[in-house]
């Protein structure tokens, strides 16, 4: 290791000749690459000479295959020296001063390193687009200047639209039917990665120069515009197929998303469907035998995206909690969009599986779906969104209150729409197990809108408490352990319901006491289950304002277990210290341990 102290002056004497430093590293650098376009324009003609000739270059003749591979090796020496050299500028970005990229000076004198490597992004060859990224993305976590940081996003995209066109014109060249065919997705899988990281790290580590240009906080202007393009541009990379490409942006519009200087600009907004619709795609989760048996449309790209099942698992669980802070912002921030996007989503996937179509991945034993089946599947990804930007919706959007003219449009436009989002639920019947858990957890997300609107509340807590009792189809003697998670489920989210709502609950005392009583005699409740119903039902007694009501509904529910504790078996039992080691078998064992 070199001290610190050594390690400074070094780096002073390197900066005191960059002038003699940096002149033939950019001259090596176009030379180089101008060695590697003559010898792709070359092969280019060669390729088109045989096409012509109705040969492919299978068929050359051994004179025309060494001039051909002549070709191939001019290219490939030429593109291992420009990776080389990248490497170094990566190590120039990371540590040496700002100004020996971006000195106005050097780019008057045609060295103009950051025009170079936005124009090698359109480069495969060795490897050069990705390491060109590599470059950027050291520059994008350091602290730029505003005139700086300005250059790149405002360069980025046009540069990225040339590399997007160059990749179309290699994929014609191979005879591909588009750039974004599966195999180039592949292919450009890791280029398409290191931009999406590197545009986001150059969003996220430079906020200040967004909420402090006042430009961009008015709205309008060739920087916000600039701006409000390159956020299209990270946006609409969401939607490639590969998950792990919109991971990589989550912490970037979280960080926009909470900065009320940014949302106040608009620059935002545009873009929140496309981010939104994105994320919600991608927390649905992928069945890994799909990808095994190359089932999935896209299994090879899934494979290039993660090395197993085991870490996609845990990207996907990286990917869900952080989503549920995003997802909380997009509701608080663009109500109007958030709840518009979960709407069609939720409608699309009742028209197209609220009965189990199409019908995969059965169980065996009495043909109904498992969780693995694509109707639970895609009905898992819809409860998080939902529960989230419920929960995230701010109050004036819901409620009864008088508001600006803005926010009265907002909420005459949502409204509907969430009263139709929970009547879609609420009237949904699905008849298998694993479907009636997906509506029991869809149930609980709507417990953030009955506090504003309660008139689907008796028919969504009366469904919950149906569910717990649930059976097998047909009954079983045991339940199986689906219908226990379920059950589970349902108990856990009746308690959720009537944390939130227990005021609401309170004019159905006597429908929920014979509900209750119904269901505490049938015996067909675990212990868990009746602990569950207890708790919900000590949340709705503790609302109830009269103490006499309150008195009399807890007498009601409760009036069989007390029974059954009057019972003489049970008062011998707890009459004594004795009497009661004995009802609990504790004597027995003492007695004889075997």
């Amino acid at each position: 290791k070199i001290s610190t102290s050594r390690r400074n002056d070094i780096l002073l004497g390197l900066n005191e000749m960059s002038s003699c430093i940096l002149p033939p590293i950019f001259e090596l650098l176009s030379t180089q690459y101008g060695q590697v376009n003559a010898a792709k324009s070359t092969l280019q003609q060669m390729n088109a000479y045989l096409a012509s000739n109705g040969r492919n270059p299978s068929q050359m003749t051994p004179e025309e295959q060494v001039q051909y591979q002549q070709q191939i090796d001019k290219r490939d020496v030429a593109g291992a020296i420009v990776a080389d050299v990248l490497g170094t500028l990566e190590k120039f970005c990371q540590s040496m001063p700002l100004d020996w990229m971006f000195n106005l000076d050097n780019q008057q004198k045609g060295i103009d390193f950051i025009s170079a490597l936005l124009h090698l992004l359109q480069e495969d060859t060795a490897n050069i687009q990705v390491l060109s990224v590599a470059c950027l993305q050291q520059l994008s976590m350091r602290k730029l200047e505003q005139d700086q940081w300005f250059r790149i996003i405002s360069s980025l995209p046009s540069a990225l639209f040339q590399a997007s066109n160059a990749a179309a014109k290699r994929a014609a060249e191979r005879g591909l039917p588009s750039p974004h065919c599966l195999e180039m997705l592949v292919e450009q899988l890791e280029f398409h990665k290191s931009v999406s990281k590197m545009g986001s790290m150059l969003i996220s580590a430079h906020l200040a120069h967004i909420t402090t240009d006042k430009d961009i906080a008015s709205g309008c202007g060739p920087k916000f515009e600039a701006v409000s393009t390159y956020l299209r541009l990270l946006s609409e990379m969401m939607s490639h197929q590969s998950g792990v490409i919109c991971g990589d942006q989550m912490n970037t519009w979280i960080g926009l998303l909470r900065d009320p200087a940014i949302v106040r600009t608009n620059v935002v907004t545009p873009h929140i469907a496309n981010v939104l619709v994105a994320y919600m795609t991608h927390i649905v989760r992928i069945r890994w035998e799909d990808v095994w048996d190359q089932n999935h449309s896209y299994a090879s790209l899934i494979e290039a995206s993660w090395d197993d099942e085991e870490e996609y698992e845990e990207w996907l669980g990286n990917l869900r909690s952080k989503a549920t802070q995003l997802f909380r912002s997009i509701g608080a921030t663009e109500p109007e969009i958030s709840v518009t996007v979960v709407h069609s989503k939720l409608r699309n996937l009742m028209a197209a599986h609220s009965n189990g179509e199409p019908r995969d991945h059965l169980n065996t034993e009495n043909n109904e779906l498992t969780v693995k089946s694509t109707a639970c599947c895609e009905f898992e990804g819809i409860t998080q969104p939902l529960d989230n930007i419920l929960h995230g919706l701010p109050s004036w959007a819901m409620d009864n209150g008088s508001y600006d003219e803005k926010r009265n449009k907002v909420r005459a436009t949502i409204r509907p729409l969430l009263a139709e989002i929970a009547s879609m639920i609420v009237n949904w019947n699905p008849n298998d197990v694993w479907l009636k858990f997906r509506r029991t957890t869809l149930l609980e997300a709507l417990k953030h809108y009955w506090k504003y609107e309660a008139t689907t509340l008796p028919s969504g807590v009366d469904s919950l408490l149906v569910y717990l009792n649930a059976t097998d189809n047909p009954p079983k003697e045991t339940p199986s352990m689906d219908v226990v998670g379920l059950r589970k489920k349902v108990g856990v989210s009746l308690v959720a319901v009537s944390k939130i709502v227990p005021d609401l609950l309170v004019p159905w005392l006597s429908q929920l006491s014979d509900r209750a009583k119904a269901l505490l005699t049938s015996g067909g409740l675990s212990p868990i289950n009746e602990m569950h119903l207890y708790e919900f039902l000590s949340c709705v007694a503790t609302a109830v304002d009269n103490p006499l009501d309150r008195s009399n509904f807890i007498a009601d529910v409760l009036s069989n277990a007390i029974r059954s504790i009057e019972t003489a078996e049970v008062q011998n039992a707890i009459a004594s210290v004795d009497g009661l080691l004995s009802f609990m078998g504790i004597s027995q064992v003492a007695a004889d341990p075997s």
